[in-house]
């Protein structure tokens, strides 16, 4: 089955050891990507939506042939960092960038550094190229109002999609334990607690449906570092399949899904922690850790799941299919005039490219 008769290409494939991540603020920066461990939201994004939306008969490809036409291309967190490959790309094709938690991030640091001499040309080189996108995808509502409102993109160009757990792990079949657990990347664990054990991604992929230690899952972002805003629903979604309840601050992505009465928010101080989780740990297996888990955990997991996901990739595809791609935005003035604003003044080769 094809969309509106277009291939569906996801341009990156995140399987690949020698993967280069070109962007003008780390450019040739050369990392060994893992399936398992260094990428996991990038393979998520592209290799398994590939994979769930093939299983339901929408031919889906990889693919980065600078000659692909007729196709819809989802370039998931970077752009191609080869202006003229991706303006030669937009001539026949449908671009659509997922930008994960990238280009908020990016622009929190030109806000920050733009006095800096020489950042300027540098971030704005990126920035520059998200008029060559057709549409974006983003983590959530919040996320969406963001990019309208501070890079000037319409928003009948955004699409939210929430994150979905990776379908490799084992659903658990027992409550076995109360213990805490942070799954991911330590360097974003910016409030640790004796409590809370951790362990990488690549660990609860061994664990199986009868050894699963399902417990608690936890994860913490200081409201004043742009993950906050941006964080993507995986930790939430990857605690939904393993039947765990989660325990988290207001970041709002999590405020969307579980709502602002949820039970187990940790105030944005962080110091009531102790107290969240010696409530966690006294109700777990008792009639009130049922009730929540019943009213939060049921809705979200059907909500988070690959099934529902992949079907909001099918509602996007099949919205965009037939409109032609954008050769030039009716807003593009407003956004150089955001960048100047926000940004000083452009160099002559970064506004021809805005252009």
């Amino acid at each position: 089955m094809y969309i509106g008769k277009k291939d569906i290409i996801f341009w990156n494939d995140f399987t690949n050891n020698n993967f280069i991540i070109n962007t003008s603020v780390k450019k040739g920066l050369k990392v060994n990507p893992s399936t398992d461990t260094y990428l996991p939201a990038e393979y998520l994004r592209s290799n398994k939506v590939l994979e769930w939306l093939n299983n339901i008969n929408i031919k889906t490809y990889i693919n980065s042939d600078n000659s692909i036409k007729n196709s819809i291309i989802v370039f998931v967190r970077y752009i191609p960092k080869n202006y003229d490959l991706v303006k030669n790309l937009k001539k026949n094709n449908i671009l659509v960038l997922d930008i994960l938690d990238t280009i908020p991030s990016m622009y929190f640091k030109l806000e920050k550094m733009k006095r800096v001499n020489g950042i300027n040309k540098c971030i704005l080189e990126y920035t520059s190229y998200l008029h060559m996108v057709d549409y974006f995808i983003v983590n959530s509502n919040y996320m969406k109002k963001y990019i309208h409102e501070k890079l000037c993109i319409d928003l009948d160009k955004i699409f939210v999609i929430y994150h979905a757990w990776d379908d490799r792990l084992c659903e658990s079949v027992n409550q076995n334990n109360n213990n805490i657990y942070y799954i991911g990347d330590t360097r974003k664990l910016f409030l640790k607690n004796k409590k809370i054990f951790q362990h990488s991604f690549s660990d609860i992929l061994k664990w199986d449906a009868e050894t699963n230690n399902n417990g608690y899952h936890y994860t913490y972002v200081k409201k004043n570092v742009p993950l906050y805003n941006y964080s993507t629903s995986t930790k939430l979604s990857t605690a939904c399949r393993l039947n765990s309840l989660f325990i988290c601050n207001k970041i709002p992505v999590y405020n969307e899904l579980l709502g602002k009465n949820y039970p187990l928010y940790i105030s944005s101080d962080g110091k009531n922690i102790d107290e969240v989780i010696n409530y966690a740990q006294k109700i777990f297996g008792t009639d009130e850790y049922d009730k929540i888990y019943k009213k939060y955990n049921t809705k979200i997991k059907k909500n988070l799941s690959p099934e529902a996901i992949v079907n909001k990739y099918v509602e996007m595809f099949n919205s965009i299919s037939g409109k032609e791609t954008l050769n030039e935005y009716p807003e593009i003035k407003n956004r150089i005039d955001f960048l100047k604003r926000n940004c000083g003044s452009l160099d002559g080769n970064s506004l021809c490219r805005c252009l």
